[in-house]
């Protein structure tokens, strides 16, 4: 057979039936997701628990210090028709360190959905058209894609889901590095940090080579602060107050801001992709060239943003200068615009 002749015709499967099936896959695996929410998240959360619990014990009689827990999707397990998720803590060298305990957690309920998704491929490459061609090992090939995208559907799942873990007791008591950290992805390739725990620090701590990066402020009232050219990537600010204050250059990506006020506060040239910002308020605060979306999607190639929009949900916004912002992409839910309403198209507000 031609090499060439095969490719194309490969390729004439990938961008027609696979590009149909497969999407009606992503879209299955969504409702799917969405409906074991829930289940899947108390199930992630009592394991990991009880992992810290085993953990702690083995700290008793070993100086061993955690540094990370991966959280991976097993691609491997899907081919042996039992999908699971691997957890794994590794020592203070975190990834590049040696696992002190593993474990796992079955997902029956997506294998039957990955078992319709292969018969229905395979059922399509039976025509006369693509029997020649479109064998199993390409159709498992082309199912790898869906693979990535349902190992970042389960890091966009915890993203924002831990934070109960900062209470639990296990997590305290246990011995961890300065910045110890919970990620999700595919298992051996790429992660995806969704919680972090540091010591508190303060943001305008003059040191030059301090990450500023996963901190988390509680109550902190910002007044008549310059807040400049700053990597405050997957921090967490809850019940904060900025009160006239100046942001400018900042990178928020994948920052939660939970009951947070902002009031006479300038936004400039800041960087939101991924961040979510919950029951907050804006009064008189001005925006420009602001990136609230990236220019890219989530990929394995580019897994600096977990998610690539910037999310607000139960919102209030009034009297803002929004003439150089742009929301069109954003995810908005339950957010209310006074008196500035009229500034913004419909168009361009999406709602949830």
């Amino acid at each position: 057979m031609n090499e060439n002749i095969r490719q194309e015709y490969v390729e004439k499967f990938k961008n027609g039936p696979f590009e149909e099936i497969s999407g009606e896959f992503r879209n299955t695996w969504a409702k799917s997701m969405a409906k074991n929410r829930e289940m899947l998240l108390v199930q992630i959360k009592r394991q990991l628990r009880a992992m810290l619990r085993e953990l702690l014990k083995i700290q008793t009689v070993e100086a061993l210090v955690a540094g990370c827990v991966e959280i991976s999707l097993l691609r491997s397990s899907f081919y042996l028709k039992e999908p699971r998720l691997s957890i794994e803590i590794y020592d203070q060298k975190q990834s590049l360190g040696n696992c002190i305990l593993e474990s796992g957690l079955a997902l029956p309920f997506l294998y039957e959905l990955w078992q319709d998704y292969y018969e229905k491929l395979k059922k399509e490459s039976t025509s006369l058209e693509w029997a020649r061609f479109i064998t199993d090992e390409v159709i498992y090939t082309l199912m790898q894609e869906s693979l990535d995208h349902m190992a970042m559907g389960m890091a966009f799942l915890m993203k924002y889901n831990l934070e109960e873990c900062h209470e639990w007791k296990e997590l305290k008591e246990l011995e961890k590095t300065e910045l110890f950290f919970i990620s999700a992805g595919d298992y051996r390739n790429w992660q995806k940090i969704v919680f972090a725990v540091r010591e508190p620090f303060d943001i305008f701590i003059q040191d030059e080579e301090m990450s500023r990066r996963y901190g988390r402020f509680k109550n902190q009232v910002y007044y008549r602060k310059e807040i400049e050219a700053m990597d405050l990537k997957g921090s967490c600010f809850l019940e904060c107050r900025f009160r006239y204050c100046a942001l400018e250059d900042i990178y928020f990506n994948d920052c939660t801001f939970v009951q947070c006020e902002f009031v006479n506060t300038s936004f400039k040239q800041i960087h939101m992709p991924g961040t979510v910002f919950a029951g907050c308020s804006f009064t008189n605060c001005t925006f420009e060239h602001m990136e609230w979306q990236a220019a890219y999607d989530f990929t394995a190639e580019e897994i600096e943003d977990c998610y690539r929009i910037t999310t607000f949900q139960e919102c209030k916004f009034l009297d803002c200068g929004m003439e150089e912002r742009d929301l069109e992409g954003c995810h908005i839910v339950n957010t209310r615009f006074e008196k500035n309403g009229e500034n913004i198209e419909k168009s361009q507000i999406k709602e949830g």
